[in-house]
């Protein structure tokens, strides 16, 4: 037969919510979802669902390192 790989452990990554990331950015939630939709923000990504709306995700550990390269 074929071998099967053992299941991974998937360890999921620690994020923020859109909304403190936007109140530590002093914008609003609704731009950093938009830049997240268009790929503008290296910290995180927005994916569609089946039924069309969005889910977003930021890693905490992309933002805090978005926060120091730009002195934040």
């Amino acid at each position: 037969g074929i071998p099967i790989a053992p299941e991974e452990k998937v360890v999921p990554e620690p994020s923020i919510k859109v909304a403190r990331a936007a109140q530590i950015l002093g914008v609003n939630p609704q731009g950093i979802r938009e830049c997240l939709k268009n790929k503008r923000l290296p910290f995180g990504e927005a994916v569609k669902t089946s039924s069309g709306r969005y889910t977003y995700f930021i890693s905490s550990r992309l933002f805090d390192e978005y926060l120091k390269e730009h002195n934040l």
